[in-house]
């Protein structure tokens, strides 16, 4: 089982791979925004489930799945 830290992790990974780049952090520092040409994508901070990073990387069109 993976910890909170690694979805985090593996999805800025996987933003970058995909060319996103980082935009800022939320005011409350709970999310990254990130952005691709006019394709903006918020990432938890404290991503707890595998369906929540699936949903994030079907939202940017990444075909990989957790």
């Amino acid at each position: 089982m993976q910890t909170t830290s690694d979805y985090f992790g593996k999805l800025v990974g996987m933003l970058r791979m995909a060319d996103y780049e980082f935009l800022m952090q939320s005011p409350d520092c709970t999310h990254e925004i990130w952005r691709r040409y006019e394709n903006f994508i918020s990432v938890p901070r404290m991503c707890k489930s595998r369906h929540a990073a699936n949903a994030i990387l079907k939202a940017i069109d990444f075909p990989y799945q957790f």
